[in-house]
């Protein structure tokens, strides 16, 4: 009998995303197939490929031998048909795989649908994408599917695709993890929060145990990056260095969470009422678009959490804390409170307290009843004062508290009174004050809180420095430091920190607003820098203006706003390594910026706004290769015109995936990508 050589084609086919790398890749790395197969080879076609004779001669090897191939990232047949033809024979069983990015045009419609009910989550593409291979290819089965997809996660579907998946993720979580996982049940579907404020929840809560040199915050952040580094809760967004800003988890690992949550947690959502849960014990309650108002006393007098979501309407007096004397995290970040509820401080066992983006005007001198409070987060509202009270609360961990100017929207300080601020001795984030009256020493108490890891000032003025750079100094795990001048005008005198202690070792983020005769040289030390942000400075011409930054070996993020009066600035070669965004604004006299070859080699996005005399393009701005951004904010007519379509100067920047002029307040945007 003769023995047919020829080798197996399989195709997966589907629109990018839709997860058949991960299908394969599941395939070529499981263990039987790597023991069946003499050889395994994974090509990524998208890459410049060789010649096919080239490609001939390192595929002889395989000629006689049972092998594998994946081709991944195929676009084209005629990209298939050239490397298929380069394979030499093979032994029985031999075969190759394609990834191929396009689909059925009958089906499209319907992978479109179940990649959206999935969200991009790995896990549920892959077990889908499965399933989707045992089906017809037909419109009516894939629908079939897509409108399964929302109820399976219910009790009763035991056999469920998604719940078989997640069930072993969710089962090999520690205890720890298991809690924290859970508790994303509290947050409305498609809800981003924030990594700090679901940090400070997590602790609030006594879910974070650190670890050996551990703060309990940098504990509660890898309990985050575990959880998110296995597939079961996703970064909405992140800094530039990496670290996670917000995260959610996918609807449809929500509908899993609840499933599980039994009497954690209870949720009120609209049809629902708390009848519905009658025989339970309510701990932690979440309310989403539901009137809080409707909620009875007699109903909340055991619970320990209430996070309160969509409220339409300022409630009224919250009598439901009248008897909520067990609770200990209270959440109302963005309802519509006119002012302080009276009932909070009557809840004495309260450590956590979010009256953020609410309309209140001022806090009560009794703040200090809540003795136990660790974070006190009034940020975006209109509190102008804190009481001395405030100083009493010795284990408060996190102060964030100002208000935004209705105009420019920029923050405004808050003014703690004179007192002994040092008693905060637990302190971590205190954000964004100021001192008006003893500022000195409110400045020098400051260096008694040994502890913070975020500061925050405004309205200093120049003879404060020498205080604060000594208090700064005793910061040694400071990590983002904000300092703010009284005005434009007025000079920050900071280059105090050059004795053998310098300045802290770990900061990562630095803001500098106000005034300054040249950098302080402390800076060029700050090895750990990852953000910096220097504005107002007006730094004149014969100053050596970047010189201290560019060597700083871990900036990602520079921005530079009125920070510079000369006509000239120039980036150097092999200065600013890993620089990865970079934004300039308001040089009023720049009229020539030069990049010198291999300055910024990492550079991604750029953006220029209001440098009026800037109207020609950027020299050496082609030396840029991975730049994928060039944003412009009110920039001269003549500089827009030389990176339009038709201009001479257009091939500089072709390969710029970006290329947008905002003008009019941002409100106009013109594509000249």
């Amino acid at each position: 009998m003769e023995v047919d050589l020829r080798l197996l084609m399989i195709l997966i086919v589907g629109p990018g995303g839709s997860g058949k790398t991960t299908v394969v890749k599941n395939v070529y790395d499981s263990k039987s197939i790597q023991e069946f197969f003499d050889c395994l080879a994974w090509i990524d076609v998208s890459r410049p490929s060789k010649a096919e004779e080239d490609q001939r001669a390192e595929l002889s090897h395989l000629k006689g031998k049972r092998f594998v191939v994946v081709l991944d990232n195929v676009w084209t047949t005629n990209d298939l048909e050239r490397i298929t033809n380069a394979f030499p024979k093979g032994l029985l069983g031999s075969k190759y795989i394609h990834d191929l990015r396009y689909c059925a045009p009958e089906l499209e419609e319907w992978a479109k649908k179940i990649l959206k009910k999935c969200e991009g989550l790995p896990l549920a593409i892959s077990a889908i994408a499965t399933l989707l291979a045992k089906k017809p290819q037909t419109p009516i089965e894939w629908k079939k599917l897509h409108e399964s997809l929302g109820s399976e996660i219910r009790p009763h579907f035991s056999l469920s695709i998604i719940s078989r998946i997640l069930q072993p993720s969710y089962m090999h979580l520690p205890s720890h993890l298991k809690t924290c996982f859970l508790y994303f049940g509290m947050f409305p579907e498609g809800y981003s929060i924030s990594r700090d404020r679901l940090i400070r929840l997590w602790l609030a809560e006594g879910f974070v145990k650190p670890g050996k040199g551990q703060t309990m915050e940098e504990a509660g952040e890898s309990y985050l990056n575990e959880l998110i580094g296995r597939n079961l809760v996703h970064a909405t967004t992140r800094e530039m260095d990496g670290r996670v800003r917000s995260c959610r988890v996918f609807n449809i690992v929500r509908e899993f969470i609840i499933s599980k949550v039994g009497n954690f947690i209870t949720v009120l959502e609209p049809n629902c009422s708390i009848a519905t849960h009658s025989g339970e014990k309510i701990r932690r309650l979440s309310v989403q678009n539901v009137n809080i108002n409707l909620l009875t006393a007699k109903e909340l007098s055991q619970i320990r959490t209430l996070l309160v979501f969509g409220q339409a309407s300022s409630p009224s007096e919250l009598e439901v804390l009248k008897t909520s004397t067990y609770l200990r995290v209270l959440d109302m970040q963005g309802v519509p409170l006119k002012n302080f509820p009276d009932n909070v401080i009557g809840l004495p066992l309260l450590r956590y307290l979010n009256l953020s983006q609410t309309e209140i005007k001022s806090v009560p001198k009794s703040i200090g009843n809540l003795a136990f409070l660790q974070s006190l987060d009034l940020k975006r509202t209109q509190v102008t004062s804190l009481p001395k009270k405030n100083y009493e609360l010795q284990d408060m961990r996190h102060l964030l508290v100002y208000s935004c100017d209705v105009t420019s929207g920029v923050a405004q300080g808050v003014e703690v009174p004179a007192g002994n601020i040092g008693a905060l001795s637990s302190i971590q984030k205190l954000f964004l004050i100021k001192v008006k009256k003893q500022r000195k020493v409110v400045l020098q108490a400051l260096g008694q809180l040994v502890a913070l890891r975020n500061l925050g000032l405004v309205d200093l003025e120049i003879e404060h420095g020498r205080e604060l750079c000594c208090s700064i100094q005793k910061m040694r795990e400071l990590s983002t430091l904000d300092i703010r001048s009284t005005s434009e005008d007025e000079y920050l005198d900071l280059d105090h920190m050059n004795s053998p202690d310098g300045p802290p070792r770990y900061l990562q983020r630095l803001s500098l607003t106000g005034r300054l005769e040249s950098l302080p040289q402390w800076i060029s030390q700050l090895h750990s820098l990852a953000r910096i942000a220097l504005k107002r400075s007006k730094l004149d011409a014969d100053s050596s203006s970047l010189e201290a930054l560019q060597d700083l070996p871990n900036l990602v993020e520079l921005e530079l706003v009125d920070f510079y009066t000369g006509d000239l600035l120039k980036f150097r070669a092999k200065k600013f390594k890993k620089l990865q965004v970079l934004r300039i604004e308001q040089f009023d006299e720049l009229d020539l910026m030069i990049i010198e070859d291999g300055a910024m080699p990492e550079l991604k996005r750029l953006t220029l706004s209001k440098c009026r005399n800037l109207k020609l393009l950027l020299f050496g701005i082609g030396s840029l290769m991975l730049l994928e951004e060039f944003l412009l904010y009110e920039m001269p007519d003549e500089f827009i015109a030389k990176l339009q379509m038709n201009s001479e100067e257009h091939y500089l920047v072709e390969n710029v995936r970006v290329i947008q002029s905002f003008y009019g307040g941002s409100t106009g945007c013109q594509n000249l990508s």
